[in-house]
């Protein structure tokens, strides 16, 4: 069935109003209900797969529960989009006072106790500019504190690696690492771990191809991690990698990132991965080889008789007769 994509009629509120609750309890459609609060939750379009995953639900019955959200006028299919006007996702983290963070905090609610893990993993106490960002991400995003402390921790983890432990993350990097995360729709614990887990082999991976470019004593450019990421996910061979730096090296004489590049998604696009692929792209084919015709020399007592030979016995003959 086809993969649509579904998004939740807000009234301005992330809360369950009055009026959805009375049309979900009427309705008796628990899976329906368990739906429409992770709608809500997640603040914008969620399509029948990521939704089916999520809540660990068949994919059938969940794209039935969408379907009656839609006739309860819960829900969006996409289809009556003027009829169901949706929050957009945000670009930037809305204003908070500093009432509201104290207010938060005092609270005793999971934020108060997201901001003493915050400052524990981060070895300082957060500014008010930090408290706002920080819940912030925690409202207007709405990723759980698990997921946000995974966020920090993996922030934390990249700059040390980066800058040999010299530098810390500022809230604003955390921040927009944050709207990448919401984007790219990591926003349950499972998601986040399996992101940092692919973070981790790519990174795995990016490091042998440093080795073959021979840079060692230094951490790449922006633009040279942006090349290497790329190469990173195309999954070759750290073999077929040496070989592109080879092939690179012969023809320009030095390293050329964009060279090396071209090469390597040329073979990416032609399915090319192995080291033998690469190196046989060029070469004929047995069938283009045996397909040439090679000069036969002819031997001078060969039997063999030719249509020319043929030929000039009939003259000779015709010739013999006339006389």
């Amino acid at each position: 069935m086809p993969d649509k994509k579904y998004s939740p009629v807000f009234d301005g509120s992330v809360t369950v109003s009055s009026a959805a609750a009375e049309k979900l309890i009427s309705s008796g459609d628990g899976t329906a209900a368990l739906l429409y609060i992770y709608l809500m939750k997640n603040h914008g379009e969620v399509s029948t797969k990521k939704a089916s995953f999520d809540l660990n639900k068949p994919e059938i019955e969940t794209e039935r529960a969408f379907s009656a959200l839609v006739k309860m006028g819960l829900a969006s299919d996409g289809e009556n989009a003027k009829a169901a006007p949706v929050r957009a996702r945000p670009e930037e983290l809305p204003s908070y006072s500093a009432e509201d963070i104290r207010h938060e905090m005092e609270s005793g609610n999971e934020f108060s106790l997201l901001v003493s893990e915050v400052q524990q993993a981060m070895g300082k106490i957060l500014s008010s500019d930090d408290l706002i960002k920080l819940f912030g991400i925690y409202d207007c995003l709405g990723l759980s504190p698990e997921v946000i402390l995974l966020l920090i921790n993996h922030c934390l983890t990249e700059f040390n690696e980066r800058y040999n432990g010299r530098r810390r993350p500022t809230m604003r990097y955390i921040e927009k690492a944050a709207f990448s995360w919401e984007k790219a729709g990591i926003y349950t614990l499972d998601l986040a771990e399996r992101y940092i887990k692919q973070c981790g082999i790519r990174k795995d991976k990016a490091s042998l191809i440093k080795s073959v470019l021979n840079i060692k004593d230094r951490a790449l450019t922006v633009s040279e991690e942006k090349y290497v990421n790329a190469w990173a996910d195309m999954d070759f061979p750290i073999e077929t990698i040496e070989i592109a730096y080879d092939k690179t090296v012969l023809r320009t004489g030095k390293m050329s990132w964009s060279y090396m590049d071209s090469i390597l998604n040329s073979w990416f696009d032609k399915g090319l991965k192995t080291p033998e692929e690469v190196q046989n792209e060029n070469k004929p084919s047995k069938t283009s080889r045996s397909s040439k015709k090679v000069p036969e020399n002819k031997d001078e007592n060969s039997s063999s008789v030719t249509a020319e030979d043929i030929e000039r016995m009939q003259q000779l003959i015709r010739s013999m007769n006339d006389q």
